[in-house]
């Protein structure tokens, strides 16, 4: 569980920074695409979940412990002892890297709700404004600082002690920003990934999704401005500039509210910014749409032909040897195995014959000492749908656990090693860790 869950956060921070630096590219074609920063969050997200609501334990199955040997009981209870303190020790760390997580999380949540706080106590020193640009409740400060939308039910626009000095046309321009920002709801949406940088803090991606988000939200809301309100563009960036020089004098931090002139926007940024108003590049929404649907074709697929465990179609079954001969059927009884059922099928043939898998799956074995000694070289293979392959007495094997593989590919060779009265490959089959006849997947 804790190397799957390494594993997969390893997948995600991949998977963020190439979708980063995806977004980044198609901000440079258009600066106002906000919502593209959802959209790669989520496909993030799809990267990383599977792709089936059909998924298999990958478990060495119980049944394969089970021994007529008072001696090879005692080595399998051994090894149990030692998994289980293996087992122990990374549910010790699974629950160190959980501790780490959410003391990390609970800072920054606690941090912002300090920020969120002091924000609170500023705004009640505001006198209310009446303006007949809008119905919003509209609060002035006692300060300076750029202006912002505070809260999320009833969102109140937040103005600056200079406002009242402003030109009509400036103070227009300003309220109108603030009030695209609430038709567009950002004062929720900056929350939302502010709690989302809290909580997965220790992938720096999210913070950069984030940031750009901020970035593409008021180019958005400088473009919807100027259309909406029928505002002169040049007018518009002159006011925007008139609001960040004043803005300056009495800097807060603004992680959480949506405002006119962002304090997380660098000087660049803000050229940027004012040469978009003026001249903005625009990509259409359609062309936006095609590229991520390509991308999540793209992840759907690499997930599909990578993880073949996971798929919900029943094994495509395929002998593990070319040339057929058994020599013991399943269930069969032999005084050999102790009068106990026999719990596979035995093909007999000359030592170093190929070994193939009989269909396609993830080694979770291959060696001579995770089973009874009594399997010698053994490969244990995990198919979809539950079931489980067992190939042993192997003379060598040329897979390793962990691998993919696909379609008849050879693992090793017929052997005599284990428990063996001559060269053969015995071969299991499980279901849901059981075994069962594997002839009866056969057709012939």
């Amino acid at each position: 569980m804790l190397m799957t869950l390494i594993l997969s956060i390893g997948a995600w921070l991949f998977s963020c920074l190439v979708l980063v630096k995806l977004g980044k590219l198609l901000m440079r074609k258009d600066r106002a695409q906000a919502n593209l920063w959802f959209a790669l969050l989520s496909l993030s997200i799809i990267s990383v979940l599977p792709i089936s609501s059909n998924l298999v334990e990958q478990a060495i199955p119980e049944v394969l412990h089970t021994l007529p040997s008072h001696v090879e009981s005692a080595v399998v209870s051994e090894l149990t002892i030692k998994a289980s303190e293996a087992i122990a020790m990374l549910d010790i760390m699974f629950y160190a890297l959980f501790t780490i997580w959410f003391l990390g999380a609970l800072r920054k949540v606690w941090l912002l709700i300090k920020l969120r706080r002091h924000f609170i106590q500023l705004v009640d020193t505001a006198q209310p404004y009446k303006s007949h640009h809008s119905s919003h409740p509209m609060f002035v400060l006692p300060i300076d600082m750029s202006p912002f939308v505070f809260g999320l039910r009833n969102p109140k626009v937040i103005l600056p002690q200079y406002f009242l000095q402003l030109k009509d046309h400036e103070q227009r321009a300003l309220l109108c920003h603030e009030l695209t920002h609430i038709s567009y709801q950002d004062h929720i949406s900056v929350m939302i990934w502010r709690m989302l940088s809290c909580l997965f803090w220790f992938n720096p991606f999210i913070h950069e999704m984030e940031k750009e988000f901020i970035h593409a939200m008021e180019h958005r809301c400088d473009r919807k401005t100027v259309q909406h309100f029928k505002l002169p563009p040049l007018q518009y960036a002159q006011s925007l500039l008139t609001c960040l020089k004043r803005s300056m004098v009495h800097q807060h931090p603004h992680q959480g509210f949506a405002h006119f002139s962002s304090s997380a926007l660098s000087v660049d940024e803000y050229k940027q910014r004012l040469t978009d108003i003026v001249k903005p590049k625009r990509i259409s929404q359609v062309s936006v749409t095609v590229i991520l649907c390509a991308v999540s074709i793209g992840v759907l697929f690499t997930k599909y032909i990578t993880n073949p465990v996971f798929n919900v179609t029943p094994p495509d079954w395929q002998y593990p040897v070319k040339n057929i001969s058994i020599s013991s059927h399943f269930g069969h009884i032999s005084k050999i195995r102790n009068n106990r059922p026999h719990g596979g099928v035995d093909f007999i043939g000359k030592a170093g014959t190929s070994v193939y898998n009989a269909a396609p799956g993830k080694v979770l074995i291959a060696d001579a000492t995770s089973l009874a000694s009594k399997y010698g070289n053994v490969v244990l293979i995990q198919h979809s749908n539950g079931y489980q392959t067992l190939y042993s007495h192997l003379d060598d094997f040329n897979v390793e656990a962990g691998d993919w593989l696909k379609h008849h590919q050879v693992i090793g060779s017929m052997g005599s090693t284990g428990k063996v009265t001559g060269a053969h490959l015995h071969f299991e089959m499980l279901k849901n860790g059981q075994r069962i006849d594997p002839l009866s997947k056969y057709s012939n």
